[in-house]
């Protein structure tokens, strides 16, 4: 976890610098548990500069019951992906609330997201 901070706090100091927008996002079953599917944490840097954003995050998974090790048929296992993305607003309506973004997404899953060690 300590490695994880660091990382973040390095990339988020680097956007200020480069005075772009930043965004940080961090969600966890410890602040808030309502019905995420046992969705347990996610944590997300972004930058938008204009009409482009980038991002890098990682998201991790928990079955219901932490005890077992083994699969639960018809509960989500314990995975994990990390990954970085980058996209570009495509319409913008200031009459309307929406924002259209066309965005592209690749990473990793499994031992190589590095979940087990944050």
């Amino acid at each position: 976890m300590k490695h994880i901070a660091i990382l973040v706090s390095v990339v988020w100091a680097a956007l200020e610098l480069a005075a772009v927008d930043t965004y940080l996002t961090i969600e966890n079953d410890a602040l808030i548990k309502a019905g995420d599917n046992d969705y347990t944490h996610g944590t997300c840097v972004e930058a938008v500069n204009g009409l482009w954003h980038y991002k890098v995050g990682q998201n991790m998974y928990a079955p219901s019951d932490l005890s077992r090790r083994d699969h639960i048929v018809g509960d989500r296992p314990y995975a994990g992906m990390i990954y970085g993305g980058a996209g570009r607003q495509l319409v913008f309506d200031e009459n309307s609330m929406f924002t259209h973004y066309a965005e592209l997404d690749m990473g990793m899953i499994g031992p190589s997201a590095r979940c087990k060690e944050t």
